[in-house]
């Protein structure tokens, strides 16, 4: 009975010597591409090596499949292990470990792919420096919108950060405050890092210029006198656009078009230098060929007043006026009747014309002419 009971364990020990064991992979996360559309390739073979342990890769092979059921049959085989799709995110994984000698076992992972977060190109973060020592307090907080607007697709919990230097930002260490004043004077460059709340191993880094700017606007006219360096030379006095012999940081209207530079902000936005009517490059406020806006040789022969308006617009002619149209700045005619007290005299009200940049074209006996009107209700 002694020895029956010793060639039992002898037994049992052989058994366990030839057992097979898929040993657990953990779950495997990538970052999406800029596309970030849950679908990415995976090379499954890499698993292999965690699948088997210490087993004897000789003795034993390795296969993966889309079912748990497949893994348990041996059917559902994924074929292309070295170049797998995900049809699914998270997509599960199921391992089979088979033995020469037929015995198996099986476990499973999952594929996660996580929502990569896009570096924004950010636009210069200005901001006037109130005693022009070159430094001022930027609130970098106010640049989150234009980097959440600069992602390829809908934002998935992203958190945004500021450092001064591009490894603080790649390693995610000291992050900046919100209320930051620049060390460098007039310029700096810091660094933006993205990254994915729920999984910050998907991040991305981009850059943001900090100018602490002069903004002195000597006459006042919407431009602060460093944006009136038109040929970027770095003087003001040689910039004077139409040539009246007023430099344009000293000039209230710096095309000669008779409307103040201040008053060609068509979008209304505060900042004449961003409003550019006819896509040519070059702002409005430069250009006194907008639109509607260039006249012909019957310009002198009609006179347009007061301009700008709040009511009343009185247009004088010495020929007869055949016609008044009013048009905005993207070309769309005002239902708006010009009432006619003599064949050289016209008048139409602006009073429910809302505030902006409007071009009234005169019909006269021998041409037309467009001229520009300022409403400013």
């Amino acid at each position: 009975m002694k020895k029956k009971y010793c060639y039992l364990i002898v037994l049992l020990i052989l058994n366990l010597s030839n057992a097979q064991i898929a040993f657990p992979v953990p779950d495997f996360e990538v970052c999406d591409d800029l596309s970030n559309d849950g679908v990415e390739t995976f090379d499954l073979s890499i698993f292999d090596t965690t699948v088997l342990g210490n087993q004897n890769p000789n003795n034993f092979t390795v296969s993966y499949h889309l079912s748990q059921a497949g893994a348990i049959s041996n059917t559902d085989v994924i074929t292309n292990p070295n170049s797998f799709v995900n049809s699914t995110n998270p997509q599960t994984i199921y391992t089979r470990v088979t033995s020469s000698t037929g015995g198996w076992d099986q476990h499973l992972f999952d594929l996660i792919i996580s929502y990569a977060p896009v570096g924004v190109s950010l636009t210069p973060f200005e901001v006037c420096d109130s005693n022009l020592d070159g430094f001022e307090v930027f609130d970098l907080s106010t640049k989150d919108v234009e980097i959440v607007n600069g992602q390829t697709t809908g934002v998935q919990n992203i958190s945004i950060s500021y450092h001064s230097n591009l490894t603080d930002a790649s390693n995610n260490t000291n992050a900046l405050t919100q209320l930051y004043s620049n060390i460098t004077p007039n310029n700096q460059t810091i660094f933006v890092r993205v990254e994915n709340s729920s999984s910050p191993v998907c991040f991305d880094v981009s850059s943001l210029e900090l100018v602490a700017l002069d903004c002195t606007d000597s006459d006042n006219d919407g431009v602060i006198d460093i944006r009136e360096d038109v040929n970027s030379n770095g003087l003001l006095t040689d910039d004077d656009t139409d040539m009246d012999s007023i430099p344009n940081y000293l000039d209230t209207d710096d095309d000669g078009d008779g409307v103040l530079t201040i008053d060609e902000d068509y979008n209304n936005n505060g900042d004449p230098t961003d409003d550019d009517t006819d896509n040519s490059g070059i702002a409005d406020y430069l250009e006194i060929n907008v639109f509607l806006s260039l006249e012909s040789q019957e310009s002198t022969v009609f006179k347009m007043y007061p301009n700008p308006s709040k009511g009343l617009v009185y247009i004088e002619s010495i020929i007869p006026v055949l016609k008044v149209s009013i048009y905005d700045v993207k070309g769309k005619k005002l239902n708006i009747k010009a009432l006619q007290n003599s064949s050289t005299l016209v008048m139409f009200n602006t009073e429910k014309i809302k505030k902006g940049i409007y071009f009234v074209i005169i019909v006269g006996e021998n041409g037309s002419t467009a001229k520009k009107l300022v409403v400013r209700n």
